[in-house]
């Protein structure tokens, strides 16, 4: 088989993917309701402590980049692992892994609001918050154009900013259904493998269904491990039986193998 091209991919979310290399969202000012803007903090990294503003918690890939993206990342104060590698919230706190929270450290964070990705859990941590009183809102993931748009409109309509990430995801869809459209041309798509893994595991592929799959197939590739569903283990052995063209790893994997 011919050699595998590697290439090295920041941490791999299909929002963040799609935020950074198919559209520019300029920050957002506008609030939705009773209030006219979001104070000049709300766009402050370090976030000065605004009684106005939610105390909000990202947990889950891209969230934290839409955020981010919306103009509210003065009104992040933690994230988790999922966001590592991204600039604009590089100082703050993290919390682990979204998908193997702990309640007890969350709490301690005093938060107002979390925006929790629908893979986000135990299910029993999010319901702990709740019943701390804390607002929890699930963004929902689904690995398509239309996915995108109801992440991005979920995240808006939590932190007020309903019109203008409304907009803001009308504009995405219609440029990614375009792509689409002009990727639907190509007759032979190169093959890609997506490895996944940290915290000194083995590796793993990501099949259908996944945000990885999503991302591969708006890049016009072809999934090479898509007859498999969700993310498993997969050996040297395997990786060689599918052939790809190219294998992509993000730097969080390569940085733990």
């Amino acid at each position: 088989m011919p050699r595998a091209a590697w290439r090295v991919l920041p941490p791999l979310t299909l929002s963040m993917a799609l935020f950074a290399h198919c559209v520019a969202i300029a920050p957002v000012a506008v609030a939705d309701g009773n209030h006219s803007s979001l104070p000049s903090s709300a766009v402050d990294p370090t976030r000065a402590q605004d009684a106005a503003l939610p105390r909000t918690l990202a947990l889950g890939s891209g969230i934290a980049e839409a955020v981010c993206e919306l103009g509210a990342c003065g009104t992040l104060i933690a994230v988790d692992q999922s966001a590592r590698g991204v600039a604009a919230v590089a100082g703050l706190p993290q919390v682990g892994y979204f998908r193997a929270l702990s309640l007890e450290p969350l709490l301690a964070l005093e938060p107002t609001l979390v925006l929790a990705s629908a893979l986000a859990g135990p299910p029993a941590v999010l319901a702990g918050l709740e019943s701390a009183g804390v607002r929890v809102v699930t963004v929902p993931e689904e690995p398509t154009i239309q996915g995108l748009g109801a992440k991005l409109r979920a995240i808006g309509a939590a932190l007020g900013l309903s019109a203008a990430a409304a907009a803001e995801a009308e504009r995405i869809e219609g440029e990614l259904t375009s792509l689409g459209e002009a990727l639907a041309a190509i007759a032979v798509r190169p093959r890609a493998v997506y490895l996944f893994g940290i915290g000194g595991g083995g590796l793993q592929a990501a099949g259908r269904g996944t945000l990885a799959d999503g991302l591969m197939r708006l890049a016009g590739l072809e999934n090479g491990f898509a007859e498999a569903e969700g993310y498993h283990a997969i050996s040297a052995e395997v990786l060689l039986m599918l052939q790809p063209e190219f294998i992509l790893v993000g730097e969080q994997t390569l940085a733990a193998h």
